[in-house]
């Protein structure tokens, strides 16, 4: 019993670690934001031939801050992102358990004979089932 509170006392450290670590990202990434978006930039236009990023650009939107604003944008919402993802987390890891749950067998029988103990009690007593 106590390893098993060791296990999830670790687990819950664990995921706080991660949580304080991703708003440390999260907080560097708004300081550096300008850094950030002139980086992306450089990478996509290296990548994307130039003709690809004209298709995506308007008369009133050039692509270099088409490309700044979908950056800032992922860094606004990252948290949203990261709560889905962690939500999304939970729920695999519920309905996993809940899949591969195994059924004990000897707690079961000790269960029936303590429930026919009860009610051989209560039939003592007077209660009729």
């Amino acid at each position: 019993r106590l390893i098993k509170m060791a296990g999830l006392f670790l687990r819950y450290h664990l995921f706080l670690s991660i949580g304080m670590i991703f708003l440390a990202i999260w907080k560097a990434a708004f300081e550096n934001l300008p850094a950030i978006t002139k980086a992306v930039q450089s990478v996509v236009t290296a990548i994307v031939p130039s003709a690809t990023l004209e298709q995506f650009s308007t008369p009133s939107l050039p692509p270099d801050v088409a490309i700044a604003q979908g950056v800032e944008e992922a860094i606004r919402y990252m948290p949203v992102y990261a709560i889905f993802v962690l939500g999304m987390y939970a729920l695999s890891s519920v309905l996993y358990k809940v899949a591969t749950f195994e059924d004990c067998k000897a707690a079961a029988v000790e269960l029936n004979k303590e429930i026919e103990d009860a009610k051989k009690k209560l039939e003592a007593k007077g209660f009729k089932f």
